[in-house]
């Protein structure tokens, strides 16, 4: 089952991209580690 399929998961998939954006504008596309995202 994809991660979005389950609405339970919805929020956290939205949090996980409001995260991703905001990491991206800080350190832009060449600095960007998902791993950091993850680990917070």
């Amino acid at each position: 089952m994809p991660f979005a399929a389950d609405p339970a998961l919805l929020p956290i998939r939205a949090q996980f991209e409001r995260e991703v954006v905001a990491e991206m504008d800080r350190v832009g596309p060449a600095g960007f580690r998902e791993q950091a995202i993850v680990n917070r």
